[in-house]
């Protein structure tokens, strides 16, 4: 193989490189949640809702038991909860999780 031949393979090996490189380290879209904020404080009830971006798997859980992504949920059990948000993008398969814990009370413990 003759140098300039070994030097364009080296070449494209860098800017392949380099291109898959960019490519894994591409920032992911902001994992939103609306209408609640982790340890918040909320009177008789809030609604909630995790709105989705194409391109990525979806799990949501309150309290453990799974709900409903895209849409308004109504919390309304004077409790302490638990939001817990798991999305997979389908491309890399890089997973980002986010637990937001919170509270319902009763107003007249205001």
């Amino acid at each position: 193989m003759s140098r300039t031949n070994r030097r364009a393979v080296v070449l494209a090996l860098l800017w392949s490189a380099l291109l898959g490189a960019a490519l894994l380290t591409q920032a992911q879209a902001p994992l939103t949640v609306l209408g609640v904020a982790d340890r918040g404080d909320y009177a008789n009830s809030i609604t909630l809702s995790v709105p989705t971006t194409s391109g990525y798997a979806y799990s949501v859980k309150l309290d453990g038991a799974p709900i409903p992504v895209d849409v308004n949920v109504a919390v309304n059990k004077v409790d302490y909860h638990q939001l817990f948000v798991s999305r997979t993008n389908l491309a890399t398969l890089a997973g980002t999780n986010l637990v937001i814990g919170f509270v319902v009370r009763g107003s007249i413990f205001a």
